[in-house]
């Protein structure tokens, strides 16, 4: 298992911005460690809590490299001075300064804990930081072994975690606790464009970005990152890069299914995907929409951001006439179809054609009578 990561890779610009001010969004939890580095009040210990990709280790980063200049702002951001010690350390070589991550890659045991601080204690002070990554993850018995490891010191710890309830009682009675949300689109928008080139991309383009991302910064770093190098950022370019031009194919296997002058045993074929859950998940997409449509920019998945009306109008169209004029037929078949394929059965190719076959049973029994 992994420990730390390197000097190089923990503290690039990108993972790791100098200041509060070069991050968006998180506005509790930034000014309350502003307040923590303006008064140098670094206890007691935190947790910082939010699903993956939403900031936790770069603000953890960020609120260290205050914690540790000795001539932080009047705002509470660190001085970054090119004569400022602490900072320039903080940079180049941050064990030096006592600034540990304790990063696992997977679920410690005790025997790990113990050779990680063997081989570091001698690093720490009681101005020492220690950040315990996906440390929701750890269990009772790691976590405790960290901190009694360490009982009499004044180390403070930062513990992330994606659900702060899965960590031990005691230790979330005496840690402040911050929840990072995803982005707000204004936030998300601001965060792309400073990693799109020059031109100005398509407000339709960064709305796809940020669904695909769901406003996480990380995982829109990553969706930035697939891109082609090309000087303006196009919608259909996006829905390329990212692999979300699927709908078509998905709109002609629904137009298919919902075709009643087609057999019944006539099996519409499935469009492709790597595995069958993201199979199942693009049906269900286009299903909820069948029953509840969305405008163009509201839609509930990236994939149909956006999407001319008509690609799904004629599969809607052939669901009502499937289902008669009958008060309450339309809901009644689309429950019947939701049933079909809401099962934790799909979990492979032959589960995924006999559910096609059910399919087509509902739609050419119909529900009238």
């Amino acid at each position: 298992m992994s420990e730390v990561q390197s000097e190089s890779e923990a503290h690039s610009p990108l993972a790791s911005p100098g200041a509060f001010t070069d991050l968006l969004g998180q506005v509790r939890a930034i000014e309350a460690l502003r307040t923590r580095v303006r008064t140098g009040t670094h206890h007691p210990s935190m947790i910082l809590h939010g699903p993956p990709g939403v900031g936790r280790r770069t603000l953890a980063r960020v609120y260290a490299r205050g914690a540790f200049c000795v001539r932080p702002t009047a705002a509470g951001e660190p001085c970054r001075r090119e004569d400022c010690h602490h900072c320039a350390r903080f940079d180049r070589k941050p064990r030096g300064l006592g600034y540990l991550e304790y990063d696992p890659g997977g679920t410690p045991d005790s025997a790990h804990v113990d050779e990680f601080l063997k081989t570091r204690k001698g690093l720490l002070d009681d101005r020492s930081m220690i950040v315990l990554v996906d440390a929701d993850e750890y269990g009772d018995r790691v976590l405790d072994r960290f901190l009694k490891t360490l009982q009499g010191t004044s180390i403070s710890f930062i513990l992330l975690a994606r659900d702060e309830r899965r960590l031990p009682k005691p230790i979330r009675s005496r840690c402040d606790s911050f929840r990072l949300r995803p982005l707000a689109r204004d936030d998300a928008h601001a965060f792309l464009r400073a990693r799109l080139p020059s031109a100005p991309p398509d407000e339709r383009a960064l709305d796809v970005l940020v669904g695909a991302g769901e406003g996480l910064p990380g995982r829109m770093a990553e969706q930035v990152a697939r891109l082609p190098g090309e000087s303006g950022i196009t919608l259909d370019g996006v829905r390329r890069a990212l692999a979300l031009t699927w709908p078509e194919e998905m709109s002609a296997f629904w137009r298919a299914l919902l075709d009643r002058e087609i057999p019944a045993d006539a099996v519409p074929r499935l469009p492709g995907a790597d595995e069958p859950s993201e199979q199942v998940r693009r049906v269900r997409v286009i299903l909820q929409h069948l029953r509840a449509p969305t405008t163009p920019g509201a839609a509930r998945d990236p994939a149909l951001l956006y999407r001319e009306a008509a690609l799904l109008d004629e599969p809607i169209a052939r669901l009502r006439r499937c289902a008669g004029p009958r008060h309450g037929a339309f809901e009644e078949m689309w429950r019947r179809l939701a049933h079909v394929w809401t099962s934790g059965d799909l979990i492979d190719g032959d589960a995924l054609v006999a559910a096609v076959q059910r399919s087509r049973r509902v739609v050419s029994g119909g529900v009238e009578g």
